[in-house]
């Protein structure tokens, strides 16, 4: 793991976050607090410092999934850069193949490594284009589509069959995590899909260079320059005078002159011929090598630089990504209350009763001080008394009412529509947690979906929306749901694709 006091998360710290807030859903909230607590007071820092050591601090002994997710993409873009290294190799082998009957085309090394280049790097930049372009511009989403499809960094999750079981099923978890919260992931996995492909673009024209390179200082190569296009030579001068700017004031001896392109033009006549001679194998190719250092600055130029600058760039959006998606992780804000706020026992032999607070005032639940309040919502007419719902959330989840209100079932869709307003309005207030309660043993219906979005739409992203299917115990309290029914509503909830919508289980378990 990276440092733990650096400000800046990694990919693999925050693959740990989200793993170890989803293992906390699980644990008793006083357990939660008397851990936090004690690691806030010896954390130092700003918040995401505080955060990044506490993670250190509670990271188990051993491997964890996150990092041998993060290894086995750090494995998978090796791979993609041995690829493409060797796609490179071989390519170029292909272009500036010399056979000593016929030179080195190089409108054809032009056209492979600065044409077909400057197309590809005009693809990458549409792929690059923010969500705020795709929305206003159909075409361009649909086209980003189609190039993430033929993307080099697609070919990852192909690549990762290949890795052990333990890896393959750490990097799929982690891809799958990206797909099903695109709101809160979306920008990572769109950023590292590209940085991939930029690695093995830089790959890919390290090993033409090489290829170009290798062949220049041990073979000699014979370069030309042919087309059955009407292109006489003072047109393609001026393309090459054109494409030199980059390098002409101070490598001169990579510029053209327009003697040595009258001089090798190459036309496909018999065995091949030069202008002034009969034959092709008459002439010395060492006179006919002047091309290789234009060649070499304009796949410099116009393929590894370029690409080396979008990597670069891809990296940076690929950490910044990371670092935004960091700071809104579901689950982050208790954390934080967590770390922050301090532990007050009481030594009340009994719990009191807790009741639904007004809004005003303070609050004490059993054992400790409530540092954060919810807004609790009875979906459906959950034959519960309010004080008894405030209970078991302040119980379980360390949340302090401020409210119940009733939606759903027998209430008008304009008293939902103006429960959504007031829910709003104490959540710009006071930044409320709002807990839905819902009955258990009915199936989520498209009207709670539809509220749930809704809800979703007024709050904003990073708000959180908790969801806790109630089942109905003795003497009528509130206890957790059957395992079934709650397995129900965590697959309908997990579909909706809300990084900030949860579901929560109540301690008690159904007698």
């Amino acid at each position: 793991m990276a440092d733990p006091m650096g400000r800046v998360p990694s990919f693999a710290q925050l693959l740990d976050l989200a793993e170890q807030l989803r293992l906390d859903e699980t644990r008793p909230v006083a357990e939660l607090r008397k851990r936090d607590r004690e690691i806030g007071r010896r954390s130092v820092g700003d918040q995401r410092g505080r955060v990044l050591f506490w993670l250190s601090e509670v990271h188990e002994d051993g491997e964890s999934a996150a990092a041998i997710a993060n290894r086995s993409r750090h494995l998978i873009v090796a791979v993609l850069v041995l690829l493409g290294f060797g796609l490179g190799f071989a390519a170029s082998r292909v272009v500036y193949y010399y056979d000593g009957a016929r030179p080195v085309n190089t409108i054809e090394v032009l056209a492979v490594f600065v044409a077909a280049q400057l197309g590809l790097l005009g693809l990458t930049g549409i792929a690059m284009l923010p969500a705020s372009v795709r929305r206003r511009l159909p075409l361009v989403g649909a086209l980003q589509d189609g190039l993430g499809v033929l993307s080099p960094g697609r070919w990852q999750s192909a690549l990762a069959r290949l890795l052990p079981q333990a890896y393959r099923d750490a990097f799929s978890s982690a891809l799958g995590r990206g797909r099903s919260h695109q709101k809160l992931f979306g920008d990572v996995q769109r950023w590292l899909v590209l940085l991939g492909s930029q690695s093995f673009g830089v790959a890919f024209h390290l090993g033409a260079l090489s290829s170009c390179l290798y062949l220049v200082l041990f073979t000699d190569l014979a370069f030309g320059w042919s087309t059955t296009l009407a292109l006489e030579s003072g047109e393609l001068h001026r393309i090459t005078q054109l494409l030199s700017i980059p390098w002409a004031a101070w490598f001169s001896e990579a510029v053209p002159s327009v003697a040595l392109i009258d001089a090798t033009r190459y036309f496909r006549l018999g065995g091949g011929t030069l202008p002034g001679a009969s034959a092709l194998d008459s002439v010395d190719p060492a006179s006919l090598g002047g091309w290789w250092p234009f060649c070499v600055a304009a796949m410099v130029t116009y393929g590894l630089l370029p690409r080396a600058l979008i990597w670069a760039f891809a990296r940076y959006r690929f950490a910044t990504a990371v670092r935004m998606a960091f700071d809104r992780m579901p689950g982050l804000v208790d954390l934080v209350d967590r770390l922050d706020n301090p532990l007050v026992e009481t030594n009340a032999p009994d719990a009191e009763r807790v009741g639904v607070l007004t809004g005003t005032g303070d609050h004490r639940p059993p054992g400790e001080l409530a540092t954060r309040r919810c807004a609790i919502v009875n979906w459906a007419g959950l034959e519960l008394a309010d004080d008894s719902l405030s209970s078991a959330v302040e119980r379980d989840f360390g949340l302090g009412a401020v409210c119940v209100h009733a939606a759903g079932g027998a209430q008008s869709l304009a008293d939902d529509r103006a429960l959504l307003e007031r829910l709003t309005e104490l959540h710009d207030q006071s930044n409320l947690a709002v807990v839905i309660m819902v009955r258990s043993w009915e199936p989520p219906i498209l009207e709670f979906i539809d509220f749930v979005g809704e809800l979703r739409a007024k709050l904003g992203d990073g708000a959180a929306i908790i969801v806790v299917p109630v089942a109905l115990g003795e003497d009528g309290v509130p206890v957790a749901a059957l395992e079934s029914d709650h397995e129900q509503w965590r697959q309908r909830v997990d579909a909706v694709g809300d990084p900030w919508l949860s579901i929560r289980s109540l301690a008690a378990a159904v007698s």
